[in-house]
């Protein structure tokens, strides 16, 4: 089965740094909980600005742990944010993007148990 990220990119950054790494990946898995929550009260809400700027700065996230498949749905959910276009399809991005993002949590945990606390 295909890995859900690819850690290429990361490898790249961190240029040997195994401790580096380490921490990216720990940022990423504690950090990607309160982003999901985060974006569940905006959408409450329907404040599409704070919408498109917390999936902006966390596209950043998804690009660095290799979650490659996910960010085109980011991306499209970034725009319709931004230009308050087909509001009604956000939803269902966001549910996407929620979805697959819990499931990156579990293979993380399940890959990298050993730094993740």
């Amino acid at each position: 089965m295909d890995k859900l990220y690819d850690l290429e990119y990361l490898d790249q950054l961190a240029d040997g740094d195994e401790s580096f790494k380490n921490e990216m990946i720990q940022y990423f898995f504690t950090n990607t909980p309160k982003v999901l929550d985060e974006m569940k009260q905006f959408l409450k809400i329907e404040d599409w600005v704070e919408v498109r700027e917390l999936i902006h700065r966390y596209i950043a996230n998804l690009n660095m742990i290799g979650a490659n498949s996910i960010i085109p749905v980011a991306n499209d959910l970034e725009r319709l944010a931004e230009k308050e276009l087909n509001i009604e399809d956000i939803p269902a991005k966001w549910l996407i993007i929620d979805t697959f993002c819990k499931e990156l949590l579990l293979e993380l945990k399940r890959d990298f148990n050993s730094i993740l606390t």
